[in-house]
């Protein structure tokens, strides 16, 4: 091992040389190295599959059958049904179909049917009609009973014949056609009073009978898309069901059709009741209950004649035609 060489103390190198300044080399400038570019996302190429990804498999296809091949299932149906039941059918899958949207297909219509059945008895039997029917038929019954001929002392017989006609319900004096004189022009206050609820009530029946009717139509396009889906259908349990459904539908439309001159005479009753009432009562019946209050004034004073007395008769017994028909 070398030596270590003492020093001098006046930090000149060992041998007495002259000190020179030491110079060092500026060290190699070193190169920046630059990222790699990256090229702009524009620029990145788009794979050959950038179209929408698909999924294989079964589309579901809807059913199209014409109006026309429907006519030829069921010769009996009208053109109208077809065309309802064309049209129930375009909206329908096969694949998607099962035993159980086969037990409930047109299930909603029939329950429909039977509220509307409900609602056509609440209907004929709703108060304001029942309360209007009473004073048309206490109106009629008034003028039913009145004699204008003996009123006005004109009529036949002697005194048995008087005194018969006293204990009788006939209207035949004076004084018992001043009281129903009285009574109907009360009715009549009352059915005029009644008309805007009776008026409501008309269009109710009217929009009721028109629902009966759309609801028909719809139970017989179904009936008639429920044979094409049993001839059409995919195994034969499925088949089996929209037999079925078929059938109950069908005899469902039999059943509104055998119904539908009663239930058409539920909904007709209160709107020839109206009728009456608007056209008979409120306009016919005021006008004759002037003259007869006018031919009630002359018998108490200086009398009717016959003439007046059969004149007024024969107004009272074309009211009274009208009033029941």
């Amino acid at each position: 091992m070398a030596e270590d060489k003492p020093s001098n103390g006046s930090g000149a190198p060992p041998g007495g040389g002259p000190l020179r300044p030491t110079v060092m080399k500026a060290p190699a400038a070193r190169e920046r190295v630059r990222p790699a570019e990256t090229p702009p996302a524009a620029a990145i190429a788009a794979p050959a599959s950038a179209g929408p990804t698909t999924v294989r498999g079964t589309r579901r296809e809807r059913v199209t059958v014409t109006p026309r091949e429907l006519a030829a299932l069921a010769p009996e149906a009208t053109p109208a049904t077809c065309a309802g039941a064309a049209r129930l059918l375009a909206g329908t899958v096969v694949e998607t179909l099962t035993e159980r949207k086969a037990v409930l297909w047109g299930h909603d219509l029939q329950k429909a049917y039977g509220d509307l059945m409900t609602g056509t008895l609440a209907l004929a039997q709703d108060p304001l009609a029942e309360q209007a029917r009473a004073h048309v038929d206490r109106m009629t019954q008034i003028l039913a009973a009145v004699d204008l001929m003996a009123v006005c002392g004109h009529g036949k017989g002697g005194l048995l014949a008087h005194v018969a006609r006293a204990m009788s319900d006939r209207i035949d004096t004076p004084a018992e056609l001043g009281q129903a004189l009285g009574e109907l022009q009360l009715l009549v206050q009352r059915l005029g009073a009644a008309t805007d609820g009776l008026a409501g009530l008309a269009d109710r029946l009217q929009r009721h009978a028109g629902a009966v009717a759309r609801l028909e139509a719809e139970v017989d396009a179904a009936a008639l898309a429920a044979l094409w889906l049993a001839r059409h259908a995919e195994g034969e349990a499925l088949a089996h069901r929209f037999t079925d459904r078929a059938m109950s539908l069908s005899a469902t439309v039999a059943q509104m059709r055998q119904g539908d001159s009663l239930h058409r005479l539920q909904l007709q009753q209160p709107l020839d009741l109206i009728g009456v009432i608007q056209n008979v009562a409120l306009v016919s019946l005021p006008g004759f209950l002037t003259g007869l209050a006018a031919l009630l004034a002359l018998a108490t004073s200086r009398g009717a004649s016959p003439t007046e007395a059969r004149d007024m008769s024969w107004r009272l017994r074309d009211l009274l035609t009208q009033l029941k028909t």
